[in-house]
């Protein structure tokens, strides 16, 4: 039995387990401004949040967060997950005759929902046709839609494509798809049994995988695995709800293909019930969020939801507790080294203070590299719920190492290192940033300061006549105070700009810029948390350039990268695709 009765005994375990290193610095913040919302969604690195409001059990409006900025207020009716970069968010909104259709929205100037065309043939029910709850970084949405039998199905959605419907072994019944992997390659939600209750189901490559318990509780008393809730970024690691144990408890669960679905436990936090939970609960039914926790009755009291898995597949985040007001629900998370725990109690042995009273109802979602969570709260009155960010970075300031790699193209230069130099030949740029940039637009533009110094620009061939080796460097003038412009979704563009930075060579300057214009390279303007590698077909401009008066070296890039200093932020190599 996977219940713990004793407080004490979790917080000197914690502290046992988490002895193998420092405590690192963290923080709890809470997400004032999006009082009576609930966190859906986040961000690859923890830097954009989104979520919807709830009201009279309908989805009443939804807002995003930003570090740096704070919130806004999204033009969705429900915001229900974004993909790596938060770029789109994606839920549902009214078409012109008032029907809820699924819809995604960039935070361009206009921030515009995209509506996606119902399923061809499908008739509204209660005004709604259909709704997105996730979607991958190459722009494929899922979610629920209606179909032409008035069915809910599962379905899949591209630009070109249009919507298709997810197979599933029952047709007949219901389906939805929760979520997908940022990858793409991975789906998952749930189909219904004939009886009406949910089973989990991971679409891999567009095939179904139905999921098993071969508990004395599980297949063969007609009670397979419940639905899948998250995953990580390629889809390796899936987790979910609904694995009955031979107390007849719902274990939240993960699953991978070569392991299969395992339970991972149910915790219930001693103390007096707290009735009044029901009332923060979503919407029921079909339509319902699967991402907050919801009492099923009296018959399934005892539960939890795994929501989130990192990168790694190694930290899962949820809730646990009993429902139907038998208990208090508490977000949870779980490690192979801990199992799982209390959230509450494994931040306090970091030093992360949860205020007095504050409840962590659930935890809902999860950085790739595990070290920020975001869920939903109950303030210390019971008045209301409000979202929540816990951070467990520390806080040390760190230079940013960016690197670009390229060949020349062309060079008519006369003078300095690179007259001469043949197209096609290597070079490569280094510099420093320094920590903590100058905000421009809060939360989307920073300026930082790059160290002359730290500044070489490199070319090395090799002579195809007589096999010679050739190696040319180019520094800065040390006069020159040059920035680093990162912008991040101002309004929609991703990018970098070092613009008109005069080299060593009198007279001869450099120019170096690179932008994606959907917004997909980076989730925020903090250059210490982009630790990323970006290859030159994922960017829509690129500069780089040499030039002094009437001639240049153009140099065409073939990837740069952004790396916090030693790694330290994402030391296990959490770097994008």
């Amino acid at each position: 039995m996977h219940i713990s009765q004793n407080r004490a005994l979790i917080v000197a375990g914690l502290a046992l387990a988490l002895s193998g290193g420092e405590a690192a610095a963290g923080t709890f913040t809470t997400i004032d401004d999006a009082q009576s919302g609930f966190l859906q969604g986040m961000s690859r690195d923890g830097h954009v949040l989104t979520g919807s409001y709830v009201g009279g059990g309908l989805y009443a409006g939804s807002w995003m967060w930003r570090q740096g900025a704070g919130y806004q207020s999204l033009p969705l009716t429900a915001s229900m997950g974004m993909n790596s970069w938060g770029q789109p968010t994606v839920g549902a909104a009214a078409d012109a005759d008032g029907n809820q259709v699924a819809a995604l929205v960039y935070s361009d100037s206009g921030m515009n929902p995209q509506l996606i065309a119902p399923y061809p043939g499908a008739v509204p029910q209660d005004n709604f046709l259909s709704q997105a709850y996730g979607v991958s970084d190459d722009g494929v949405v899922v979610g629920l839609a209606q179909n032409p039998d008035n069915n809910a199905i599962a379905f899949r959605w591209t630009q070109d494509s249009g919507m298709t419907r997810m197979p599933v072994d029952r047709p007949d019944t219901y389906s939805r798809a929760n979520g997908i992997s940022g990858s793409g390659g991975v789906i998952y939600g749930w189909n219904d049994r004939e009886d009406g209750f949910r089973t989990g189901v991971i679409w891999v490559n567009g095939s179904p995988i139905y999921l098993h318990n071969p508990g004395m509780y599980g297949d063969s008393f007609g009670s397979p695995p419940g639905e899948a809730l998250g995953s990580n970024y390629d889809g390796s690691v899936v987790v979910g709800q609904g694995y009955f144990d031979d107390n007849l408890y719902s274990e939240a669960w993960r699953w991978t293909q070569a392991g299969g679905t395992q339970p991972i436990g149910v915790i219930v936090r001693p103390g007096p019930a707290l009735n009044s939970i029901a009332r923060y609960t979503a919407p029921a039914g079909m339509f319902a969020n699967a991402r907050l926790p919801q009492p099923d009755g009296f018959f399934f009291p005892t539960q939890s939801f795994a929501l989130a898995v990192s990168e790694d597949g190694n930290t899962i985040v949820g809730n646990s507790g009993i429902g139907n007001g038998g208990g208090i629900v508490d977000a949870f998370i779980w490690t192979p080294a801990t199992g799982m725990v209390f959230l509450s109690d494994y931040v306090a042995t970091l030093g992360i203070t949860i205020p007095t009273g504050f409840t962590l109802y659930s935890a809902n979602a999860i950085s790739g590299d595990g070290l920020t969570i975001g869920g939903q709260g109950i303030d210390p009155t019971g008045s209301f719920v409000v979202p929540w960010i816990i951070d467990m970075h520390d806080s040390l300031p760190r230079d940013t190492l960016v690197t670009a790699v390229g060949v020349i193209g062309s060079n008519d230069l006369t003078d300095g290192p690179f007259a001469g130099y043949p197209v096609g030949a290597a070079v490569t740029m280094t510099f420093r940033l320094a920590p903590g940039g100058t905000p421009v637009v809060a939360g989307y533009a920073s300026d930082y300061a790059l160290g002359a110094g730290s500044f070489q620009l490199v070319a090395t061939y090799q002579d195809q006549v007589d096999f010679s080796h050739h190696t040319a460097i180019e520094t800065l003038d040390p006069a020159t105070t040059p920035l680093l412009h990162l912008t991040n979704d101002n309004p929609r563009a991703d990018g970098l700009s070092l613009d008109a930075t005069a080299t060593a060579t009198a007279g001869q300057t450099l120019n170096f810029r690179v932008s994606n214009n959907d917004g997909v390279l980076f989730d925020s303007d903090q250059a210490a948390h982009i630790n990323r590698s970006l290859r030159s077909d994922q960017l829509d401009t690129t500069t780089w350039n040499v030039g002094e008066a009437g001639h240049s070296m153009q140099i065409s890039l073939q990837w740069v990268t952004l790396q916090d200093d030693d790694d330290a932020i994402f030391r296990d190599g959490f770097d994008g695709i």
